[in-house]
């Protein structure tokens, strides 16, 4: 059986970690490099840009989603059911995709004995990951296809709590059960498991693994750090260096500023620290509304590092989801060259500023590719490359702030 630690994307799962959003080591991150390059990662699957939901069944209650940890309590007990689900999302195009994505899950599992059923979903404490595409479930990426991929499922106790890593085989088996019957071809959706994918060790390995380790050792230096230092030092040197420019030499406060804006934890209030430390009060504020842009700033050269490594990584690939790559990649392009018009027409400083810093990381992570990124297994963690669609999503997401 294949599992890892945790697994969060979409829905009641939440979000799924990029290498440098688990505090991994340098040294970590140095050993990734040679690996990701190498081929060196486990359990690769094509990471999809659609819409999640998390299901399971339960003999008294048929097949129930959840959307947030309330629905997993009680083994499901008030999660949704197909009615829910249209109920829910009524008057949009989910309405439909959602509704008739658990019609025919549900139609699926039917065809199936107990004993089956029972191993896959153990009557609603197991719950699987399925990505809905096609049929108003499209986010960028166009597929062409209606399908619910298999992500694997996860186990949760009583209080909604996991009590298990996912289990990427029983995706594996479910479509092998519902294949074996005929029923994974369903009258809107098409059911599957995800696609594995095949990393060959890259062509150019030695000049891009020097590229890649340089950088990271140019950012080390930058901030005088040590091969066992990690992501969360390297913001805790960052912002030493934004106190000593403000001059802040008061070492209480000093120490309570990096452990809210490198830390992130938010206790004390902000309110508690001005208060303590009036005179401060004006560079606390400013700087609170700054700091998430100034914590994009310093994780920037880390980002690019492995946005463009991931691109490196994603050429290699040579089968997609998407029945028609070409045309999948015209319509990002598309959609980004739209958003980038009307961002700049739209006079909003805050997005023309975001907008600077993403068509940096997008002209760092190289050409458009007709796939959200790819997921994998690595050194406990469960992680995911992206390449240039990362940036991409953050540019045509502007928009819907204009």
């Amino acid at each position: 059986m294949i599992t890892f630690k945790q697994f969060n994307e979409g829905g009641a799962f939440g979000h799924l970690s990029n290498v440098y959003d688990v505090n991994l080591t340098f040294s970590q991150m140095n050993q990734f490099i040679s690996d990701a390059l190498s081929g060196k990662l486990e359990y690769v699957e094509e990471k999809t840009d659609a819409v999640n939901l998390m299901v399971s069944y339960r003999k008294d209650k048929g097949i129930i989603a959840a959307r947030n940890k309330s629905h997993l309590k009680n083994f499901g007990e008030n999660a949704l059911s197909p009615a829910d689900i249209r109920i829910k999302f009524k008057g949009r195009e989910l309405e439909h995709a959602y509704g008739k994505a658990m019609d025919d899950f549900q139609d699926a599992i039917h065809s199936l004995s107990d004993k089956q059923s029972e191993k896959i979903f153990a009557n609603g404490s197991k719950w699987m990951s399925i990505e809905v595409m096609g049929n108003g479930a499209e986010n960028i990426i166009e597929y062409g296809v209606r399908e619910l991929r298999l992500h694997g499922t996860i186990e949760h106790n009583e209080a909604g709590e996991q009590i298990g890593p996912i289990d990427k085989e029983a995706a594996r088996v479910f479509d092998g059960m519902l294949r074996q019957r005929g029923t994974h071809q369903q009258s809107e959706f098409t059911i599957k498991k995800l696609n594995r994918v095949k990393l060959p060790k890259v062509e150019d390995f030695k000049s891009l693994e020097s590229k890649y380790k340089k950088e990271l050792s140019s950012i080390m230096k930058n901030y005088s750090l040590k091969g066992s230092d990690n992501i969360e030092t390297l913001k805790i040197k960052a912002w030493e260096k934004e106190l000593k420019k403000a001059n802040i030499t008061n070492k209480e406060l000093h120490d309570l500023l990096i452990n809210r804006w490198a830390k992130y934890n938010k206790q004390p209030s902000i309110s508690n620290i001005k208060k303590s430390f009036p005179e401060y009060s004006k560079f606390i504020d400013s700087t609170e509304k700054n700091m998430p842009s100034i914590n994009k700033q310093i994780m920037l050269p880390i980002e690019k590092l492995f946005l463009s490594l991931g691109a490196d990584r994603l050429k290699t690939m040579s089968e997609f989801m998407s029945i028609n790559p070409d045309k999948t990649v015209d319509s990002l392009r598309n959609k980004i060259e739209t958003a980038i018009d009307k961002i700049k027409t739209s006079g909003n400083v805050e997005l023309l500023n975001k907008l600077e810093i993403e068509m940096d990381r997008l002209n760092a992570s190289g050409k458009l590719l007709p796939t959200e990124g790819i997921t994998f297994f690595w050194n406990g963690h469960f992680l995911k490359l992206t390449g240039s669609f990362a940036p991409a999503n953050q540019i045509i997401g502007m928009l819907y702030r204009l």
